[in-house]
């Protein structure tokens, strides 16, 4: 499939279709450049069972990040420093009782810790209508931002699964490369791996 490409102004976007996170991985890793941070999604992509994003279903559905992923997942933080690599959800500790996410949070806190990765897990983004909650990526950005080199264009890949509930998929990562693009006066590339098994 021809990957979906947008551009304006100095912000480029560019989604490519992968069947698995470890495909996903490698085209990271054979392409990373090294004025770049990545973002992974958790739901679908480190955890990926599908049972995990049904409210109440959740809690019976196994969310443990699979030894194959937690491999893939590795190899990803080897070619980043581990102030450049995050991981990022719509979920927070708070939902319990529909939403098993204290346990898929610690699956994945425990990954960043086995990888020596840590403050880099950001959660309660709505990332669906980021434009409500706009705030809430505050620190997520900072982080970014404290990383590029104000040199270069700088390469902000991601990491998700696909969703028919996020088909504007595009617009959160616009965001931040917009919100980026606005404070640091850098072009912003952004290649975003959609993980479509």
């Amino acid at each position: 499939m021809e990957p979906k490409e947008k551009e304006v102004k100095g912000l480029e976007y560019r989604e490519i279709q992968c069947g698995r996170f470890a495909e996903a991985v490698d085209c990271v890793v054979d392409s990373v450049e090294d004025n770049s941070f990545c973002l992974v999604d958790i739901d679908g992509t480190l955890i990926t069972n599908q049972f995990v994003k049904l409210p109440f279903v959740c809690h019976f559905a196994d969310s443990h990040i699979s030894s194959d992923i937690q491999e893939s997942f590795s190899k990803l933080a080897g070619v980043f420093d581990s102030g450049n690599l995050a991981l990022v959800t719509n979920r927070n500790g708070f939902e319990r009782l529909v939403w098993n996410s204290n346990t898929v949070l610690d699956n994945a806190k425990s990954l960043l810790s086995k990888n020596g990765i840590e403050n880099s897990l950001y959660t309660f983004l709505n990332k669906q209508v980021h434009w409500l909650f706009s705030d809430r990526s505050n620190q997520l950005v900072e982080q970014i931002a404290s990383c590029v080199d104000a040199e270069s264009v700088f390469t902000l890949y991601s990491i998700e699964d696909f969703s028919y509930v996020s088909l504007n998929r595009d617009s959160f990562l616009n965001e931040i490369g917009k919100r980026l693009k606005d404070e640091l006066g850098l072009d912003i590339r952004i290649v975003n791996y959609v993980i479509k098994g």
